[in-house]
């Protein structure tokens, strides 16, 4: 976690047994930083755009995405509804 880190807003998505499973923080560019594991994606709610490009991110996460961003998160191409495949 880099300084920075700790004065943006953020939120963790517990699994069903209460886990963090994926941690989001809001960037001050308005870009949305999701954490799984080792796995980093970011992804910008106005146009949709991915990065990396090819990963996929569950309707679940975007929907969060969205609550966090202020906004909802343009649709894509990308979006699947197993979170499973987002590993």
């Amino acid at each position: 976690m880099s300084d920075l880190d700790r004065y943006l807003a953020g939120a963790e998505l517990l699994d069903c047994q209460g886990r963090v499973e994926h941690t989001l923080t809001l960037l001050v560019d308005g870009r949305v930083r999701i954490r799984r594991g080792a796995v980093t994606i970011v992804i910008d709610p106005a146009t949709g755009h991915v990065d990396p490009p090819r990963a996929v991110v569950p309707d679940h996460v975007l929907h969060a995405v969205g609550e966090l961003a202020g906004r909802p998160v343009a649709t894509r191409s990308h979006r699947q509804h197993d979170h499973r495949d987002h590993r």
